[in-house]
């Protein structure tokens, strides 16, 4: 058996990851001096030792260690840096005598440590990388397990590439449990690792954890490795996905205090939360800002204020930052059209929609559904209901099959502008085209036939609703009781209006305890206390509760001078409703009804919905 100080040597810097082959006579050099000095470990790392007499042909230099090992640069940093290897065999041949000793001296930071690593080792963090560049995460588990089986303390590629491949395949609270593992271990994670479990707490939105893990690379011993740029934008990713501007701000404010930024990930990250929270004008200060610091923000952030800018009716800011971001000469995406055609669309600028679209086709970008559905939400807001039932057809031409969300945008612009009819048609070709209706479809379809006064319709359709299993929300009911007052149709509105309370989707809070007639006429006046009556005799007040007050004034707003809606809902309220009501004029104000409540609900129970009319 050979000797273990004539078998080669694999070394590896415990902070670059930089491996080396110590092999014929520098593996016998290093090892015939380590075992006379009594510095070879017993497990673990071990120090720097002296350069070899003659480095062999085709490996690294040895990094110096048999003089001083102060802090100022020597043989050892020409490993380190690649540029300075040509310059390491002459500072070798300075410590040609192994006899000189020369006391060691500590650092208090030193520069970097050489630690022993299994040769096997590399073989995996390969491997671990090959997984990590298909995002095969079961693979990567499995080489973290068969090198925990076989004794191989991981090193720093080793786990950045396998908690990349668990981030990559959006595992990040795996990817989280595998690096506590690795470092109850004893494995050694440098600043790759570190900075892939921040990858990982910033997919799952953790920013307060990303904080934390961040100030203790900051705060740490020497020997850990502090935080960088990368690290910085992590962490601010992480805000950003939580929504934390205020955190991501500060974030960016302290990597410029430390000289590792701004850079476009963290600038990108704190407009990200700023936009997403809603204060898109501090996402537009930062931007200017960014561009006077030479920075070209991303495509994607651009497009985030934009959306934010949308979000606020802000059309004109978004219009103007989609403009910029043209002459910035930055990738248009389908994104960046489609979120400006929104912001055109919230506030009805159809023409600029219509004159962006066509831009976007001019500079040969292919428009997608959300782009059509964009457009015609911008027509119906504009009161162009033939546009838009023209632009489900253009999509069809463009080879795009149409969604239920693109139909309901198309009978949202044919109500809108009252058009029942062609709201109606697009409700009964959607199942013809293989698609589910939902409760929008519906409700769209309801408020087409309202403002149409087709409240037979309107009540089929939710007949129909219920036989087609999609059950009627608040809005559904609310539609079906205004289409039904709208014709009149008490007993229908109330009965909406039951079933709406049975099914608890309207409580005691919607209730109106007092009603303002006095600047009604007087036909709009009867209508309103009908829609008064039908609203409380589906919501009772409790046992006890005050009596309803209604403001009728004292004729000052009548043509002819003289009180005309007091005297109408007085007989209303005790003739024409059976039984009749409680009402009595307030004592101290005489243009002021009040109506018991016990008496309304009385007059719920015992009349049958068909009666009420």
């Amino acid at each position: 058996l050979k000797p273990f100080w004539l078998k080669p040597f694999w070394l590896k810097c415990g902070r670059c990851d930089r491996a080396m082959a110590l092999r014929s006579a520098q593996g016998a050099w290093l090892g015939r001096s380590m075992w006379a000095r009594g510095r070879l470990p017993q497990s673990g790392g071990f120090a720097p030792a002296p350069p070899p007499l003659a480095p062999a042909a085709g490996c690294p230099s040895v990094p110096g260690g048999g003089g001083s090992r102060s802090s100022s640069p020597g043989p050892r940093s020409a490993l380190l840096n690649p540029n300075a290897s040509a310059t390491a065999p002459s500072r070798c041949s300075s410590f040609r005598r192994l006899s000189t000793r020369v006391p060691r001296q500590e650092p208090e930071q030193p520069r970097s440590r050489i630690v022993a690593v299994d040769r096997r080792v590399f073989n995996y963090e390969r491997k671990l990388t090959g997984a990590a560049r298909v995002s095969n995460w079961r693979h990567a588990l499995d080489l973290l397990a068969e090198m925990s089986a076989h004794e191989i303390a991981a090193t720093d590629g080793c786990g950045s590439a396998a908690l990349a491949a668990l981030t990559r395949a959006s595992l990040w609270l795996e990817a989280l449990g595998a690096f506590d593992g690795l470092r109850r271990a004893g494995a050694h994670l440098g600043r790759s690792s570190r900075n892939a479990a921040l990858g990982a707490l910033a997919r799952g939105a953790h920013w307060r954890a990303a904080v934390a893990a961040l100030a203790e690379m900051q705060r740490g011993p020497p020997a850990r490795p502090s935080a960088d740029a990368v690290s910085y934008s992590a962490a601010s990713d992480a805000c950003a996905r939580a929504v934390q501007w205020e955190a991501a701000l500060a974030l960016l404010g302290t990597a410029v205090a430390c000289r590792l930024g701004p850079t476009a990930s963290t600038l990108g990250a704190a407009m990200h939360a700023q936009a997403r929270a809603g204060q898109w004008q501090r996402a537009l200060l930062m931007l200017a800002w960014a561009r006077q610091e030479g920075l070209s923000p991303s495509t994607a952030t651009c497009n985030t204020v934009v959306s934010s800018c949308a979000a606020d009716l802000q059309w004109e800011r978004a219009l103007a930052l989609f403009r910029q971001m043209e002459a910035d000469g930055l990738e248009l995406t389908p994104i960046s059209y489609n979120t400006t055609l929104d912001a055109l669309g919230s506030a009805g600028q159809w023409l600029l929609a219509a004159a962006l679209h066509a831009s976007m086709r001019g500079h040969g970008i292919a428009p997608t559904a959300v782009t059509h559905t964009a457009l015609v939400a911008a027509y119906g807001r504009g009161q162009q209901w033939s546009a838009a039932v023209a632009q489900l057809g253009q999509l069809r031409a463009d080879g795009l099959q149409p969604d239920i969300i693109l139909y309901n945008a198309t009978a949202t612009a044919c109500a809108q502008s009252r058009q029942w009819r062609a709201a109606l048609a697009l409700l009964r070709d959607a199942p013809r085209r293989g698609l589910a209706l939902n409760v929008t479809t519906y409700n769209t379809a309801l408020a087409a036939l309202g403002s149409g006064e087709r409240w037979e319709a309107a009540l089929e359709l939710l007949g129909e609703m219920r036989a087609s299993c999609v059950a009627p929300d608040r809005v559904s009911l609310r539609l079906a009781v205004a289409a039904a007052l709208n014709g009149v149709a008490m007993g229908a509105a109330l009965a909406c209006l039951r079933e709406a309370e049975d099914l608890g989707l309207l409580g005691s809070s919607h209730r109106v305890a007092a009603i303002d007639f006095h600047s009604m006429q007087l036909e709009e006046a009867l209508v309103s206390m009908s829609r008064f009556l039908l609203d409380q005799a589906a919501r009772p007040a409790r046992a006890g509760a005050e009596d309803h007050v209604l403001v009728v004034g004292r004729g000052t707003n009548s043509p002819s001078g003289e009180r005309v809606v007091a005297p109408a809902l007085l007989e209303m309220a005790r003739q024409e409703l059976q039984p009749p009501l409680d009402v009595s004029f307030d004592a101290v104000n005489a243009g002021r009804m009040r109506v018991s409540v016990d008496s309304i609900r009385r007059w719920a129970e015992a009349v049958p919905c068909s009666q009420k009319k």
